[in-house]
Order: structure tokens, then sequence, then C-alpha cells
């Protein structure tokens, strides 16, 4: 990657939550500009699955050891 777009992808894919303080650069991962449209399908897909495994807000049993999530 050249140098001079280091800094346009660093301010794309630097997040920042100052409430929760958590920060995350992803900018030198290795992936397109496309990736993240490539996924959406399948990251929604993924969603709908969370939500049918979690049932009532996350208050069943996923069968995963037990362990509880919220989608």
């Amino acid at each position: 990657m050249a140098p001079s777009s280091l800094w346009p992808r660093f301010q794309k894919y630097f997040l920042s939550y100052d409430e929760l303080g958590f920060s995350i650069d992803i900018s030198r991962m290795r992936f397109g500009d496309e990736f993240f449209n490539e996924m959406r399908e399948r990251v929604e897909k993924a969603y709908v699955q969370m939500r049918e495994l979690a049932g009532d807000a996350g208050t069943k049993e996923t069968g995963f050891g037990g362990r509880f999530f919220s989608a």
C-alpha cells in the first residue's frame, strides 16, 4: 500500500467510541474497499439466524454450552 494512501484509509476505517472508552483501527488489515459491501448479505443473514436462536431477546439457551447472547 502506498504511504500516500495510508492516511485516507486510516480516516475511513478508524472507529472510536469515547463513551465506551473503545477504539479500533482496522485500516492496515488487508481487505479491499468493497469487502463490507460484499459481506453485507452474509452478515444480515447471520443476524437473522442469531435472532432466531435467541428467541425472546436472548433469554434462551443457545445450545452452545449454555451460553446466552442477545441479538
